[in-house]
């Protein structure tokens, strides 16, 4: 029986204007296989992180996020979520910088 060391890679982000946001993610090749997104920001429905998180598992993240940006962006239009010291480009921005991190792990 094979075990798979899950590996979660936090990135704390702040964009200029914007609260302190924290990703811890784990990725399984080009994909999102567990997310976390917390922080100092606030959402409204508050329910709409947990619905982000829950979409985001699976997506790929080798077309530069593009895939991620629109999930995450339907779920604010769809939802009407209003986000209160975060924006949508600084959840992706963590994003990145998470994969990147994974990256060099190899």
């Amino acid at each position: 029986m094979e075990f798979l060391e899950v590996k979660m890679i936090s990135v704390d982000y702040k964009a200029i204007g914007e609260k302190l946001l924290r990703v811890d993610v784990d990725f399984r090749r080009n994909k999102i296989r567990d997310v976390k997104i917390s922080g100092d920001f606030f959402l409204y429905p508050e329910d709409a992180i947990v619905k982000i998180e829950r979409k985001l598992k699976g997506k790929r993240v080798d077309d530069g996020f593009k895939t991620v940006k629109e999930t995450i962006q339907k779920i604010i239009n769809e939802e009407n979520v209003q986000m209160i010291g975060l924006s949508v480009d600084s959840i992706v921005n963590a994003l990145k910088e998470c994969y990147e991190i994974y990256t060099k792990q190899g």
